[in-house]
């Protein structure tokens, strides 16, 4: 009997894996050629239009991210990884923009986020084989809340109701978080369609907004290979298929290498820090790089290393509170590639794209 599950959630695997490659090369296929004096534009301008209007994109909730980097939030159909050291912040920065999505009116007016619609709710998956459920709870509502683990912790014993008041900070943009923790390794990449259609079952297709994986390197491939580094590269590859297939944008984490520890300025960070294989950074739009500066505790550095919709290298300073778990602000640092691009020079300017 065992050996007939696993047989069948084998082939189930296979099928929803195939069944995105098809859809992929299906879309595809539609732009892939045009004869530009005889074919009708139509099809590829509506695809235009649909990938980088921005009424549809996911603010995250940082003017600096939001206005700046990016077109106003994340696309719909774009794979965003985002590389770190050990304790740089990866999950916090990752928990921080879901909760941004879900409780901040957009500072864009074109925004889908700014129109109250009673009947949709706007739903954000953060799937984690990081933290386990009840430390990811307890994240949220310190950051939410902005309080230390110490009175978090005081709030639960006195009988607090938590729920409600995070439900109070979600209800402005009728939104909801639905956390799932899985073991380390226990899933494949291909399970990921299944946990995303199990929500749509509930909340329905359109309603899911965002899906958040913690991290890309605790996923398994259902194929085996010589090198990890070509694993790693297929899950890429297949998380990016899985954002293509569903239309969603897909933000996912993973770890820089050694040579990433000790930096004390973004603009040493680079994509030749990106662990194991350089072939992650392939199928992403785009690369953020992270890491903590262990002298200031308050201070994370980051380099957007690549950005297929919106700006790249982009220095930035963030300023964070661990013991809250918050990314606070953040600020871009003059350097001569981003600079050369942005036309910003001076620091009153550089203090409109903090939050």
């Amino acid at each position: 009997m065992d050996d007939l599950i696993l047989n069948y959630e084998k082939v189930v695997r296979e099928l929803y894996s195939n069944m995105m490659t098809d859809n992929r090369h299906e879309a595809l296929e539609k732009s892939s050629s045009l004869d530009l004096s005889k074919d009708n534009y139509d099809h590829v301008k509506s695809s235009i239009l649909k990938k980088y209007e921005r009424a549809n994109t996911v603010p995250l909730g940082y003017q600096i991210f939001d206005n700046y980097v990016f077109n106003g939030g994340i696309e719909a159909g774009r794979l965003y990884l985002i590389g770190g050291t050990s304790g740089s912040g990866k999950s916090t920065l990752a928990l921080n923009c879901i909760l941004n999505s879900a409780t901040k009116p957009s500072v864009d007016i074109m925004s889908s986020y700014n129109v109250k619609d009673s009947k949709t709710k706007k739903v954000h998956l953060y799937i984690t084989m990081e933290n386990t459920i009840d430390e990811s709870l307890l994240r949220a509502y310190q950051c939410l809340k902005s309080k230390t683990v110490q009175y978090a912790l005081k709030d639960i014993r006195d009988g607090l109701d938590i729920r409600k008041l995070m439900n109070h900070e979600m209800k402005i943009n009728n939104s909801s978080v639905i956390m799932k923790y899985y073991p380390a390794y226990s899933i494949s990449v291909n399970d990921v369609p299944m946990i995303i259609d199990d929500v749509a079952s509930e909340y329905g297709r359109g309603s899911i907004k965002s899906v958040y994986i913690d991290y890309m390197d605790k996923l398994r491939t259902n194929e085996k290979f010589d090198l990890y580094r070509l694993e790693l590269g297929m899950i890429t590859s297949q998380l990016k298929n899985i954002a293509v297939t569903y239309n969603l944008p897909i933000v996912t984490l993973s770890q820089l290498n050694r040579g990433a520890y000790g930096i004390t300025n973004g603009s040493d960070l680079g994509l030749n820090q990106m662990s194991e294989s350089i072939k992650k950074v392939e199928d992403a739009d785009s690369v953020i790089l992270l890491s903590h500066d262990k002298k200031q505790d308050d201070r994370v550095y980051m380099n957007v290393a690549k950005n297929r919709s919106g700006k790249a290298n982009v220095v930035i300073d963030f300023k964070v509170d661990f013991s809250i778990f918050k990314f606070i602000s953040g600020t871009k640092v003059a350097n001569a590639k981003a600079d050369s691009f942005t036309g910003i020079d001076s620091i009153s300017e550089m203090s409109k794209f903090t939050f």
